[in-house]
């Protein structure tokens, strides 16, 4: 058979075929990919943008603008297509799907001259309203561990997180954790659902303008103390608790993957896990790789550390061909 045209090097830059490159960067590829904004994602970003054509969702430049990339609003090679229109850059036509995972995110369908096509799926979540169609695929191996299985519907978790944010509202503040994109997630959710205020830092609040912008509403406020009633204050999952609200507040941590039967975990009177996860489980991302048609997979093993396990179910359920090495990393 042919060679492999896919790539994944230490840095976790995803190259696929000789012209482009995803979330990473190799200098010998005129295009890179930017699949989200997510910081494992943004390897030498800021040195990307003097080398390479940029190609990202509209959404994930108008995030990045936030982060300290206003230039991408002029640059000259930055392209911004939509979900299903495709970009032709010299020999390569590129073309993003939505990936799920949190806003702009997406898949990437890079189709050579000869119609071969490499895809990698990016971070994405389960189900998909399309999925990448290839020849050759890298996946993303988050929960490519078959002990990461969900015995609950996507559904009945945002369901469940509601419920209990609305019950602990009755007795006072709640104060939801959360990883940066699954702490939007949880603003939009809690929209029209609650009625008490919504509380976030002024970043977050610019962040959620944007997704207001792609038609995801929600509306919140920005004091920086709210010392009395019942409210929600959405926090990164580092950052600490106020100490006036310490011992009447309930606290809510949004968890990637504790807990596989129930959504919820109770923790103490005042404290709970929930399973809100953006990311597809074991049996979805095997669903997925099968889907996609491709006959050569090449699982992402930089990232998460169970790519061996999931080329192993990969090669073992499905009959695929599949590698998991690693390569060097550009040095330029």
């Amino acid at each position: 058979m042919s060679t492999w045209r896919s790539l994944v090097d230490a840095s976790g830059a995803v190259s696929l075929g000789e012209h482009v490159v995803a979330d990473g960067h190799r200098r010998h590829c005129g295009v890179r990919v930017q699949t989200h904004l997510h910081l494992d994602h943004m390897s030498r970003f800021s040195t990307s943008k003097g080398v390479h054509e940029l190609v990202m969702h509209p959404a994930t430049r108008d995030l990045l603008t936030l982060e300290g990339h206003p230039d991408l609003n002029w640059r000259a090679n930055v392209w911004t297509p939509w979900y299903e229109e495709a970009v032709t850059l010299g020999e390569v036509k590129v073309e993003l799907l939505d990936a799920g995972h949190m806003l702009g995110s997406a898949q990437v369908v890079a189709t050579y001259s000869d119609g071969y096509r490499v895809g990698y799926s990016g971070d994405f979540s389960w189900p998909l309203s399309s999925v990448a169609q290839v020849d050759e695929l890298v996946v993303d191996a988050a929960y490519g561990s078959d002990k990461a299985v969900r015995r609950f519907s996507r559904d009945k978790a945002e369901s469940d997180f509601l419920e209990l944010v609305t019950e602990r509202l009755l007795r006072g503040p709640v104060v939801v954790k959360a990883h940066r994109g699954t702490l939007h997630r949880a603003a939009i959710l809690l929209f029209g659902s609650v009625r008490n205020p919504i509380v976030v830092s002024e970043k977050v609040a610019q962040e959620l303008q944007v997704y207001a912008g792609y038609g995801l509403a929600t509306d919140v406020c920005t004091e920086p103390n709210v010392s009395s009633g019942a409210y929600v204050k959405l926090i990164g999952h580092r950052e600490a608790i106020e100490s006036q609200v310490v011992g009447r507040a309930t606290v809510v941590t949004l968890t990637g993957f504790r807990m596989r039967s129930e959504p919820i975990q109770y923790i103490s009177d005042r404290g709970y896990n929930v399973c809100l996860s953006d990311h597809a489980d074991y049996e979805e991302t095997l669903l997925y790789v099968e889907r996609s048609g491709a006959k050569r997979i090449r699982v992402d093993n930089t990232r998460h550390g169970n790519g061996v396990e999931l080329a192993l179910g990969i090669s073992e359920r499905l009959g695929l061909e599949v590698r998991y090495d690693i390569a060097e990393e550009d040095p330029y």
